[in-house]
């Protein structure tokens, strides 16, 4: 996780000359507005997730955004209405349909910038308590490349025992030296941005 927050920081420090709004799109606790506030003071952060109780909680730690309950392959807003849209680790909890419907309503809402990040393939995870929260899909570098996105990796590609401590603490140092080529070779690393 702290490699992916590098990797947004990065992302968000090119941004900051050009852009002032940001639609972040399955906000969940609103960690990416609150680092884009780290760039532009003036930020207009509008936050969106299905799941009410994340919209809750972001009420009740920050005034920073403008919060919106809503489905994400069917967003509220008018086309190029905010200038950079962005989903970080959410497409892979719709339905293939469904990731490709947001993908289409991430596109038309920003004026410039989509961006979004992804587990490289399918990961389970299966999350009983909240639904919305299990993976319905796995995405490839090709399926981003065919609409005519720039993709990127990041990190280590094998994921099986990531959660084993000892194990788990390799591939995330792995991730960190695999990084500069998965960069550049998208289908081995751990994501995909």
């Amino acid at each position: 996780m702290v490699l992916l927050v590098d990797i947004v920081c990065s992302f968000l420090s090119r941004q900051k000359h050009n852009a002032v709004s940001l639609l972040d799109v399955g906000c969940r606790y609103g960690w990416l507005g609150h680092l884009w506030l780290c760039f532009r003071r003036d930020a207009e952060i509008i936050g969106v997730d299905i799941h009410l109780p994340y919209l809750i909680h972001v009420k009740n730690v920050s005034k920073a955004y403008m919060l919106v309950q809503a489905d994400a392959a069917h967003l509220p807003f008018r086309d190029n209405s905010v200038d950079i849209t962005a989903a970080i680790e959410v497409i892979e909890h719709l339905t293939k349909e469904n990731g490709r419907k947001m993908l289409k309503e991430l596109e038309r809402v920003a004026k410039s910038t989509v961006f979004l990040t992804t587990p490289n393939g399918f990961t389970h995870k299966h999350a009983e308590q909240e639904q919305h929260a299990t993976h319905k899909s796995g995405w490839k570098a090709k399926d981003f490349k065919q609409r005519g996105y720039k993709v990127r990796g990041y990190g280590f590609r094998p994921k099986k025992w990531r959660k084993t401590r000892i194990i788990g603490k390799i591939l995330n140092f792995l991730d960190w030296i695999f990084t500069p080529l998965s960069w550049k070779i998208p289908q081995l690393g751990y994501g995909l941005i």
